[in-house]
């Protein structure tokens, strides 16, 4: 009966470990009198329109899941529930430049980066019969698909030219980069239809499984391991007019990783009946223990009977963010407001504004509010400030509300970074 529900069990497990990332293309303003900018620049995010932090914490931890943190994830179960989560950090590297390829002036930036990132879209009953068990669902059929995950973690290594230019009154300022990605770590799971229908004794289950497994080379999986390689491209225009109002647009990774032919794919497209077991407790999972299982284990193999080893390739998440930046008060109060759409992903459109207030020359408070993306409204808060005169340090997070309400709160996360100017 184990194996029956592992596929599902890997499922769920992967969905609440999150790993996840991904920053921009890069602005560097490097004003009179310096050359160079090194940046340390990192983020995680979490967001969900079901689960809640208080709920994923106690997961990560391997805390006690208590009755009333189900309850307060099945009171948001709704027809389609997603969830999606980031995490990244980067060293950066940028120079200014007299002539850049013999041709012109500019600003040119290597750029190292850890990325990792999950998505997922599940059924209500999916998340019930994992937790709770198909106890309740006796007489009933149990819909667990349609049901989606894919998990990425991989390396990037990026190098990027910048420049600015003035026409018709207009300040213009273009950025482009080339990323080549290493790939360290994937798991994918989808699944079109599948179900389970327990009978009203639990004398038999009847299950139907429509679902396609792929994995990396789970034998190498550590920092440093290559599992796969491919490329990105970034982009980003901005246009500043006289009031220094300015419109932007920025692509962000967009590209793919192929990964390697001791990849794993896992086709299953079977029907089964089980009679006579005990089925009022199918799982054995603890609510305090997490177990990791892959589909190289001994347990899997007896079951994943038809398990290939193939090489694939996948796209890697992609950012498009447009926005407008109005100047309120030149040089002290601004607005911006802009959507930002994550391709190959289980996210909606993301809709944002952000009022940026500059004090004391050196300072920066924004506050911004957004909804979207995999959750509902955020209000956020940030911080950039300049010490000493080469020094640049910001902080924030965009779900600050979230945050504060850890009972009820569906998405968490913080960025910070650090800038010397030399």
């Amino acid at each position: 009966m184990r194996k029956l529900f592992l596929c599902y069990s890997i499922f769920i497990a992967s969905i609440l470990t999150v790993e996840a990332g991904t920053p921009g293309t890069e602005l560097f303003n490097i004003g009179p009198g310096y050359n160079q900018v090194y940046s340390l620049y990192t983020d995680y995010s979490f967001a969900s329109g079901t689960v809640t932090n208080q709920f994923a914490n106690e997961y990560f931890r391997s805390g006690f899941i208590t009755n009333e943190m189900k309850d307060e994830v099945s009171k948001n179960l709704f027809h389609r529930n997603t969830l999606g989560a980031e995490f990244n950090a980067s060293i950066t590297i940028a120079q200014k430049l007299d002539t850049l390829f013999g041709s012109f002036s500019g600003i040119s930036f290597i750029r190292i980066s850890n990325k990792a990132h999950i998505h997922a879209k599940f059924e209500n009953d999916l998340f019930e019969m994992y937790f709770r068990g198909n106890k309740n669902y006796a007489g009933k059929k149990a819909e667990l698909g349609p049901f989606k995950l894919k998990s990425y973690t991989y390396q990037q290594l990026t190098y990027g030219i910048e420049r600015s230019s003035e026409r018709k009154n207009k300040h213009i300022i273009w950025s482009t980069a080339v990323s080549l990605n290493i790939g360290q770590k994937y798991s994918g799971y989808d699944s079109q239809s599948s179900s389970l229908y327990t009978a009203p004794d639990g004398s038999f289950l009847d299950v139907n499984l429509d679902l396609r497994l792929r994995s990396s080379d789970s034998s190498q999986s550590k920092p440093g391991s290559f599992n796969g390689y491919g490329f990105s491209i970034d982009g980003m225009v901005i246009i500043r007019d006289e009031k220094q109002n300015a419109w932007s647009i920025s692509a962000s990774n967009l590209g793919y990783i192929q990964w390697t032919k001791e990849s794993a794919e896992v086709p299953i497209d079977s029907s089964f009946r089980f009679e006579g077991i005990d089925v009022t407790d199918i799982f054995d999972f603890s609510d305090t223990i997490r177990k990791e299982i892959t589909t190289d284990s001994a347990y899997v193999q007896s079951f994943l009977t038809d398990r290939r080893k193939k090489a694939f390739s996948d796209m890697v998440p992609f950012h498009l963010k447009a926005s407008y930046s109005a100047q309120l008060n030149p040089g002290k109060l601004i607005l911006d407001i802009g959507a930002e759409q994550i391709f190959f992903a289980e996210a909606r459109l993301r809709g944002f504004t952000e009022l940026k207030y500059n004090f004391k020359r050196r300072h920066q408070l924004a506050l911004n509010l957004s909804y979207g993306a995999y959750t509902f409204w955020n209000l956020g808060l940030g911080y950039k400030g300049q010490a000493g005169k080469s020094w640049v340090f910001c902080l924030g997070t965009d779900y600050l509300s979230s945050m504060l309400n850890n009972g009820k709160g569906l998405s968490q996360g913080a960025f910070v970074s650090l800038e010397k100017y030399f």
